[in-house]
């Protein structure tokens, strides 16, 4: 079974500035590319002109061209599935694609990677453009994946019957190997209790990542400690009032506002930290709540965010209802007083992160494209 997958640069390594999504392509065709009963080949379009040239990352093979020359590359590889990402799809080079591959008979295969016009609902700087490269996509791809059901049921009450007999759910995966001796010790130290509770939340400061909600929980909880904010400014206005509210804070509570960092950054700041926040408004799935859970730390997490449905409320993590941050508060304080029981949940949540990393989520996705197939013929 032939795959191409519209990627990016950074589909063969870490790039400059690199956000979750670029992260999720790579992981994704690594994996797929690791299946014996699929040949895959991602396509790295570009807009200056260049003659098309391959180059192979591990079993991946890698085919970069103009984007002048993309149909004819399709035409010649003529693949029976193009998988794209709401972040490839939504561009004149993702249409054009998933026009020539459906011409030559191929399943367009979309993954959703946000939602376009929920976020921009909720504060994003989105173009009226964007929301119809979205809207086009829903309508016109054979079959589209959500991560989550929240993201399916979101984009339901969006375009309704247009995805109808066409969607499926497979969440999206971790790199495997994540925790190590931080994680190892931090379970041994019974989750690390001290009087100070470090606190980290890692996400685009956005309207819709919800840190002012964070925010507010922290300045109501009991416990004294730090909150670390991790990731890029999005929206310096919300950014400013962020700032403000944590002026506020009482004494013995501090906010860090660290800024873009690196992956590997990220994932040591969660190391170091005794639990993992994240208070988005709307969130398709969070890849950093697995990572989090990978790491062995039982995240806390608004029911808004997509990966709420693989974290078990006080087994594996812990869930507040969006807005109620009386509630989130009443959690922070209680895990800080219960060091051993959020140690235990880590624990848990180690195990539940096993089961999502990228060689288990090919393997589904790898299902689907038979089914579709089969399907057609």
């Amino acid at each position: 079974m032939r795959i191409a997958i519209l990627a990016t640069t950074a589909v063969e390594f870490e790039g400059p500035g690199e956000l979750g999504p670029p992260r999720t392509i790579r992981g994704l065709s690594a994996a797929l590319s690791g299946l014996r009963n699929l040949d895959v080949i991602a396509l790295v379009v570009k807009r200056r002109r260049q003659p098309p040239t391959e180059t192979a990352s591990g079993r991946l093979r890698v085919m970069r061209c103009w984007i002048g020359d993309l149909p004819r590359v399709i035409r010649n590889l003529e693949p029976e599935v193009l998988q794209t990402f709401s972040t490839t799809s939504h561009t004149p080079q993702g249409q054009l694609a998933a026009r020539v591959a459906r011409i030559c008979g191929g399943k367009w295969v979309d993954t959703c990677l946000g939602l376009v016009e929920m976020e921009k609902r909720l504060g994003c700087n989105y173009s009226t453009l964007d929301c119809m490269y979205e809207k086009a996509t829903v309508t016109s791809a054979d079959h589209v994946v959500f991560p989550s059901t929240l993201a399916k049921s979101t984009a339901a009450s969006i375009y309704g019957h247009t995805l109808r007999g066409k969607s499926s759910i497979i969440p999206l995966g971790i790199d495997e190997g994540l925790g190590g001796v931080e994680t190892t010790r931090f379970i041994a130290d019974g989750g690390g209790k001290s009087d100070q509770l470090h606190l980290v939340s890692i996400g685009a400061i956005a309207p819709h990542k919800g840190q002012d909600l964070l925010l507010r929980s922290f300045l109501k909880a009991k416990a004294f400690g730090d909150l670390q904010l991790v990731g890029p400014v999005l929206d310096p206005e919300f950014r400013d009032g962020l700032v403000r509210a944590a002026s506020k804070m009482t004494p013995g509570k501090t906010v860090h506002f660290t800024g873009f960092i690196g992956h590997e950054a990220a994932l040591r700041s969660i190391q170091s930290a005794d639990l993992f926040c994240l208070f988005s408004r709307f969130d398709v799935f969070a890849q950093t709540v697995v990572e989090a859970m990978s790491i062995g730390r039982a995240p806390l997490i608004t029911d808004t965010v997509g990966c709420a449905e693989v974290v078990t409320h006080m087994r594996s993590g812990y869930v507040a209802p969006l807005g109620d941050t009386d509630e989130a508060a009443r959690l922070i304080d209680a895990i800080h007083s219960d060091a051993r029981g959020h140690a235990e949940r880590g624990v848990n949540a180690r195990a539940v992160s096993a089961m999502l990393v990228w060689p288990r989520v090919a393997t589904g996705y790898s299902e689907l494209y038979r089914r579709i197939l089969q399907d057609a013929s």
